[in-house]
């Protein structure tokens, strides 16, 4: 029983290590953006 609750506890660990990784990443995909939206509007506003 305690080695069953254990392979889950790695699994939860898993999934939520995962989840944090896709925001990480999304979060790192929408600064990107904002970036480069700030950087266009920045050369939009000089021409």
């Amino acid at each position: 029983m305690i080695h069953v609750f254990s392979e889950v506890k790695w699994l939860y660990i898993g999934i939520y290590g995962l989840g944090l990784l896709c925001i990480d990443i999304i979060r790192l995909d929408a600064v990107k953006a904002l970036k480069t939206g700030l950087a266009a509007a920045s050369i939009k506003q000089f021409d």
